[in-house]
């Protein structure tokens, strides 16, 4: 008998909601994994550059700059966001990847029917529900904490960035760094090679995770609404249809 309409949003589950779920968390955190990556990779080589050029010019008493180890805190904190994001996606995406895999495949009851995973091990379906639950649940947070604060961080490295004196020696570490080019009188085949665009681009605008936090919310809205539409048999193989869920004498029977 089929369940209730609100029951389906629980285990165990067919096939098709697992596809639907998971194909959208691995999508999510494949993108979040990317971002955090790229950004934190640059921040590594921006940031260690950039704190020696503010120090630099707080030691030249340059008028109305100021640079205090709270905002380098800031941006360390930013950075260090940017990784335990990029560790969290990292781990989502394995998960999501490792309940997809198993769907594509039957598996045999107590009595030899076939039937998908979670419909023959319905306790090993529960527990990878709350694995599910847990993990959303932490990268959730992760994409909040990493949100709030960004622009503030965002707004701080441009204004010191604009405002501090920019020695040759510290663009020549910022030339080597990002294997661009510093110098203006050489031409360049894209305006994005130019140092001063690597260094204005290095930090995470804000405006991305406004879209990942949006992502997250939205889109598991949705799936989430999906999942008791999806819960069922849609589709089956026409020579399998009289396997499914018969008993073993049944299908002996059929198969004489």
């Amino acid at each position: 008998m089929d369940r209730p309409f609100t029951q389906k949003f629980l285990p165990p589950y067919f096939k098709y909601p697992v596809f639907a779920f998971c194909g959208f968390e691995l999508l999510l955190s494949a993108c979040v994994l990317a971002i955090s990556e790229a950004y934190y990779r640059k921040g590594t080589i921006i940031l260690p550059i950039s704190y020696d050029m503010f120090q630099d010019t707080l030691r030249k008493e340059v008028p109305n700059f100021e640079w205090t180890d709270t905002m380098r805190s800031q941006l360390e904190l930013y950075r260090f966001k940017l990784m335990v994001l990029w560790a969290i996606s990292a781990i989502g995406v394995t998960i999501s990847m490792l309940y997809v895999i198993p769907q594509f495949f039957d598996y045999n009851d107590k009595r030899g029917n076939r039937s998908q995973l979670c419909l023959v091990r319905r306790r090993l379906g529960w527990i990878l529900f709350f694995i599910m639950a847990a993990y959303v649940t932490i990268f959730g947070l992760a994409i909040i904490w990493a949100w709030c604060g960004c622009r503030s961080s965002y707004q701080l490295f441009h204004e010191k960035f604009e405002a501090c004196q920019k020695e040759e020696q510290y663009l020549d570490q910022i030339e080597k760094g990002f294997k661009c080019v510093n110098d203006d009188d050489r031409e360049v085949d894209d305006p994005a090679n130019r140092c001063y665009f690597q260094a204005q681009s290095s930090f995470l605008n804000p405006l991305w995770m406004d879209a990942i936090l949006i992502a997250y919310f939205l889109g598991h809205a949705l799936v989430i609404l999906l999942i008791p539409v999806l819960n069922k048999q849609l589709i089956k193989d026409d020579d399998e249809d009289s396997l499914y869920g018969v008993k073993e004498e049944e299908k002996e029977s059929l198969e004489a």
